[in-house]
């Protein structure tokens, strides 16, 4: 995909220094990871927001992302991958006219997300970090079978996410929130998203 400048430099320096600053400034300069695509501008306003780009110079890193939020995030940066599907996923709960529609339907369609038993989705709750390892895995079609061991003490060999969290960590995509310790359940923030983002499709440097 082409790397686009949508903020200014000093937007992106604005960004407060921390543990995931180098991220959030890569994705900030990433074209098109954010809800409208027709407003891609310096000028963002509040209800704008559904992607990484929240609004201008406010990146609200700690909140948590929704599950529609996530997969739009991971269908832009493989943009270079994507076509448009529709926007009749199956779920009962994705309505055809929201901006996630054609997203849900992508990712469900190449066989990403699964959804619950009732045929729903729930595009508005926050998604865990364990959900979010597995769709990622399963989007970039990293190996898993042969990331399986006990490293975490929260996950076990026979957990339905292990392969997925073990193959990132493998390719130090993704990792716990203690050395021991992958915290699967927690909601994924922001930050951390922008994290295995850059470093799945845009830190060059080290994959």
């Amino acid at each position: 995909p082409v790397v686009e400048q949508i903020y200014s430099y000093d937007d992106v320096s604005s960004v407060s220094e921390g543990e995931f600053t180098p991220d959030v400034q890569s994705i900030l300069m990433y074209r098109g990871l954010d809800n409208n695509e027709d407003s891609l501008s310096l000028e963002y306003i509040a209800d704008q927001s559904s992607g990484i780009a929240t609004n201008n110079g406010d990146f609200q890193g700690n909140r948590s992302v929704t599950r529609a939020e996530f997969i739009k995030m991971l269908v832009r940066a493989l943009s270079c991958h994507y076509e448009f599907m529709g926007v009749d996923s199956g779920f009962s709960d994705v309505d055809p006219d929201m901006w996630y529609a054609e997203y849900v339907t992508f990712a469900t369609t190449n066989g990403w997300i699964k959804g619950y038993a009732d045929g729903t989705f729930w595009p508005n709750n926050p998604i865990t970090r364990a959900e979010a390892a597995k769709i990622l895995a399963q989007a970039i079609q990293v190996e898993t079978q042969s990331y399986n061991d006990e490293s975490f003490d929260d996950i076990s060999s026979n957990n339905e996410f292990a392969p997925y969290i073990y193959a990132l960590r493998e390719h130090s995509i993704i990792g716990g929130k203690k050395p021991n310790y992958f915290d699967m359940n927690s909601n994924i923030s922001r930050n951390e998203v922008a994290k295995i983002i850059n470093k799945t499709f845009l830190n060059i440097d080290n994959n």
